[in-house]
């Protein structure tokens, strides 16, 4: 029986003190009430930026022009609570009364018909109830100050080896927990950098790592050529059509590259374009795969979409990589994010990009570990390419020099 009251106790407190919201994990999806639900999905979105009830009632209003909550009832909820103290706790039992729904409803749509998108949901069920059973994190210290210690007299974890100029500037390789985004202007070779060179060389550098690849506007062929293309020197157009065009010595090229990629522990998805959908197998594989390594590359940001209805894509960006930060930290998992620039790059003198050049640069920026950015710094040719790296939590920013060749879609890194 879902428990109305807990609903109607947690708004209430998140109301009464806005800016509580910022220090619990706490997800609109949660709340069955619709009423509580669309007061939790404004106060998520504010984050405590407006405190007064008069301010939250306006911003919903502006938000949602059918909205049927009123000031009074804001009022009355905030009212209605004697106490915030409760609110962790009271956070959980909502998260438990969630999943004890939505195992309720997947049951029965099993029990109707057990299709592939029934199986995925309750794997990703499952893999969220399993993790609601871990052992809290209790806020002790020991084990961290031993780990300090030890790595004292020992070299520590350096994370996801790739290129050695790019993990010298991260700290040692890409760590679990970071949201790292790469941008673009169209044409320089972001799909070519990140899901096919960082991906080939994050394999080849570290065993048993997993990488999923999300790729929102190419197929599949498309992205296997690209790395056919990097191995076998062939360009991809000529594996447009192989079978005419190609040699062969060619083919036979092709042939032995397929098997060796099949050694690769990569899967390519070109059919999930929700976050949601995104999120489902992201967490899918990794429940799959273990404690063992895992990164994903998802291109492009400005493709993806959300199942809510938001008024502004501003908003749907804050959501989407708000999720996509949150996934990483709480997975212990590497995302790498491909975005476009905004036209606005273009008619600046020094085109060398900059944290404002990203679409919807405010969220991005602020959920991002790492922003980088592929730029081309003499138009005239197309090989000399720089990775601008204009945020970095953890390391030092700076530019890295590589070059491209577009044809064979082979990144190299420059050293000087």
């Amino acid at each position: 029986m879902i428990n109305y009251d807990l609903e109607r106790e947690l708004v209430g407190t998140f109301l009464k003190e806005p800016e509580l919201i910022k220090d619990v994990n706490c997800q609109s999806e949660w709340f069955i009430g619709p009423l509580y639900q669309e007061i939790f999905v404004a106060l998520d979105i504010l984050k405590g930026e407006k405190t007064s009830l008069f301010e939250i009632y306006n911003f919903m209003t502006s938000i949602n022009e059918k909205s049927h909550v009123t000031f009074k009832d804001l009022n009355e909820l905030a009212s209605s609570v004697v106490t915030t103290s409760h609110v962790l706790s009271n956070v959980e039992t909502l998260h438990k009364q969630y999943l004890d729904v939505k195992l309720i409803e997947i049951s029965r749509k099993a029990s109707e018909s057990l299709t592939d998108d029934v199986k995925a949901e309750l794997k990703d069920l499952m893999t969220q109830i399993e993790r609601m059973a871990v052992a809290k994190d209790t806020g002790k210290l020991e084990s961290t100050y031993e780990k300090i210690e030890y790595m004292l007299e020992n070299d520590g974890d350096y994370g996801i080896k790739t290129y050695g100029n790019l993990d010298f500037k991260l700290g040692g390789g890409l760590f679990g927990g970071m949201l790292v985004t790469i941008g673009a202007r169209p044409g320089v070779g972001k799909t070519a950098f990140a899901a096919v060179n960082l991906v080939e060389q994050a394999i080849k550098h570290n065993d048993n790592l997993a990488v999923d690849v999300f790729t929102l506007e190419m197929s599949k062929r498309e992205m296997v050529n690209r790395y056919v293309s990097m191995h076998t020197q062939i360009s991809t157009f000529k594996l447009r059509n192989p079978n005419k065009i190609l040699k062969p010595k060619e083919k036979q090229a092709v042939k032995d590259c397929m098997k060796f990629l099949k050694t690769y522990n990569l899967r390519i998805h070109d059919k999930s374009s929700t976050i949601q959908d995104i999120r489902s197998q992201i967490k899918s594989r990794v429940f799959e795969h273990g404690d063992k390594p895992y990164m994903c590359v998802i291109d492009y940001l400005g493709l993806i979409k959300t199942k809510e209805r938001h008024k502004d894509r501003r908003l749907e960006i804050e959501s989407i990589t708000r999720d996509l930060k949150i996934l990483a930290n709480e997975l212990n998992i590497v995302i790498i994010l491909l975005s476009q620039l905004s036209r606005g790059v273009e008619h600046r003198q020094d085109k060398t990009p900059v944290l404002s050049d990203l679409r919807e640069s405010g969220s991005i920026e602020q959920d991002s570990n790492v922003v980088a950015f592929l730029h081309n710094p003499d138009e005239s040719q197309q090989e000399d390419i720089e990775l601008v790296i204009r945020k970095n939590r953890e390391g030092s920013l700076g530019i890295l020099k590589f070059r491209f060749d577009g044809n064979k879609m082979k990144f190299e890194p420059v050293y000087e």
